[in-house]
């Protein structure tokens, strides 16, 4: 069986979304991509994203991307938390097609079927049997992501080991250590969750409360983790982080907080800078408007996003691809866009050509070589969100503080 993964362009997902397919957003011990294809092991897929997206997929997954295999198809709405679904639905074996709140979860249908409603995103083409499921199983919002990083059985142990002499608070065997150094004086607290380390350096003085997930080449340098975080490989994390998603290669290396938010790839938040997760009145907080249904909850940081020293981001704020910040951030800020509330508001368009240098210098950083198709997509989503910043009147001028 080939498993075909859609992604249903939400633009409610932006800015996370715009530089990646909504399958690749991390949640507890892995990307949604990740929990499908270890739920599906031994079968090949491919990926049904952006245009402009399709080059980049190619080159990273080396798989088909916006074509299909002949025969059966298992067709995957990439928003899908698989680790949920999948304890409550038994894949069958005849054609089928899966709906929550008349949205598609997933469909066992011939290559023609799926071609039609890629195309038209309409479920009537299906010719199985209709099926439906109560309940919340699809990231729709931003703040979806963190409703569902709290659950604790999306925090799921590899294959790791115990290491002797370590002073666990709570049950040791929730401790899941893969490859891992850890100094002396850390504190790993058990007693909510599981804690998965794999491949990471945890530095003396960290406090690490489970549940949690870090990933390979990560450094904690001194921080407190706490319960319902999630770190991506390649990070640097010296902060205190709370119910939150560090999505891979971005620094949050000295101190300050960060809290109920999700770090893109590529960012750098420097020391000092805090992101707000409470009103003052303890009241409802809004994205893009919208009500979240949460009194806590903190800001949603595009890819690439640059963070200066001292710099505060209030509830609820979305930051763009490849902006860079400064001072108080009291709104939502566009994609390349340089955004100052320091000595008066400015916003100042971020130069293409800086932004791509920018970001080849991090992943050299990193050692990784950008690609051509790295510099293709910055230029897309410089194009495609131009209409962003001009409606915010964002100006085309050098920038200086």
């Amino acid at each position: 069986m080939h498993l075909a993964i859609f992604d249903d362009n939400n633009p409610n997902l932006e800015p996370l979304t715009l530089t990646k397919g909504v399958f690749e957003l991390r949640l507890g011990s892995s990307s949604l991509l990740k929990q499908l294809l270890n739920s599906f092991p031994h079968h090949s897929f491919s990926l049904h994203v952006k245009d402009y997206m399709v080059d980049f997929m190619k080159e990273k997954y080396k798989v088909k991307v916006n074509e299909l295999e002949e025969g059966e198809i298992l067709l995957v709405n990439g928003s899908l938390i698989p680790l949920l679904l999948l304890k409550k639905v038994k894949i069958k074996e005849r054609k089928f097609y899966l709906l929550n709140k008349d949205k598609l979860i997933l469909a066992l249908a011939n290559r023609d079927e799926v071609e039609k409603f890629l195309k038209s995103k309409r479920t009537e083409v299906f010719k199985g049997e209709k099926l439906s499921l109560e309940g919340k199983f699809l990231i729709e919002y931003l703040w979806d992501i963190i409703n569902f990083n709290e659950k604790k059985d999306i925090y799921i142990p590899e294959k790791g080991s115990r290491v002797k002499g370590l002073k666990v608070l709570g049950k040791k065997r929730n401790l899941n250590l893969v490859n891992t150094k850890i100094e002396p004086f850390v504190l790993l607290d058990t007693q909510e969750g599981n804690i998965i380390i794999k491949e990471a350096y945890i530095e003396a003085f960290s406090i690490i409360r489970g549940p949690c997930y870090i990933d390979k080449g990560t450094i904690i340098r001194g921080a407190k983790v706490n319960p319902f975080t999630s770190i991506g490989e390649e990070s640097r994390v010296g902060c205190e982080i709370s119910n939150s998603v560090i999505h891979s290669f971005s620094n949050v290396a000295h101190e300050g907080y960060i809290g109920n938010s999700y770090i893109g790839e590529w960012v750098n938040i420097g020391a000092g800078t805090i992101i707000s997760d409470l009103k003052n009145t303890y009241g409802e907080i809004k994205v893009k408007g919208l009500n979240s249904g949460r009194v806590k909850l903190g800001a949603f940081i595009g890819d690439n996003v640059k963070i200066s020293i001292g710099t505060k981001i209030f509830c609820g704020k979305t930051v763009g691809v490849c902006s860079h910040l400064y001072g108080y951030i009291t709104e939502d800020v566009p994609s390349f866009t340089i955004y100052s509330n320091i000595n008066g508001k400015k916003m100042v368009e971020m130069d293409l050509d800086s932004a791509i240098e920018i970001q080849k210098r991090m992943m050299e950083r990193r050692k990784i070589t950008q690609s051509k198709e790295d510099k293709k997509l910055l230029e897309e989503v410089y194009y495609i969100t131009k209409y962003q910043r001009e409606k915010l009147g964002v100006k085309k001028e050098k920038f200086s503080l």
